[in-house]
């Protein structure tokens, strides 16, 4: 496990519980249908892909991509809340993450090696400890239907 991406999630999930949370779950609800029951693990989800997304640099040859499902309609949601958002990014993260969605309906192989790194990444950053919707994403062998668990690129503002 990487320590500094746990102290990063630990804070990043203080500054989120400090403020109040219940904004994103219900912009999670209406707009994306995340069941209010399952919003807290899908925040958690993301929390840990967000203390995890810093990693990727000095490699600034990879996109650090998020993973389809109720991870990706949570990062949408936080995104929508966007005063909270920027506050909390510019505490723990030292600045706003940028949004940037994958426009190729057609998966490269760059993204599809973008994809595999990012779940290595989370995978050695939580061990056990990973959340259980990123371990069903980073458990998916997309390989064979030529699908993979991957909606946009989300980089750090340098």
């Amino acid at each position: 496990m990487d320590t500094s991406v746990i102290s990063r999630y630990d804070s990043l999930t203080k500054a989120v519980y400090a403020v109040d949370p219940t904004p994103i779950y219900k912009v999670a609800e209406r707009e994306y249908g995340v069941e209010q029951a399952d919003a807290p693990q899908a925040l958690d989800a993301l929390l840990q892909w967000m203390a995890a997304a810093p990693t990727q640099y000095p490699d600034k040859a990879r996109s650090f991509q998020m993973l389809e499902g109720d991870v990706d309609n949570m990062w949408h949601s936080f995104l929508l809340n966007t005063k909270q958002c920027r506050s909390v990014c510019d505490e723990v993260l030292g600045g706003y993450f940028d949004h940037t969605p994958s426009l190729d309906d057609n998966e490269s192989k760059e993204a599809e090696d973008d994809i595999k790194w990012t779940i290595e990444r989370l995978m050695s950053s939580y061990g056990d400890s990973l959340n259980p919707l990123l371990q069903r994403s980073a458990e998916a062998d997309c390989s064979d239907s030529g699908q993979f668990p991957c909606m946009s690129m989300c980089n750090k503002k340098d």
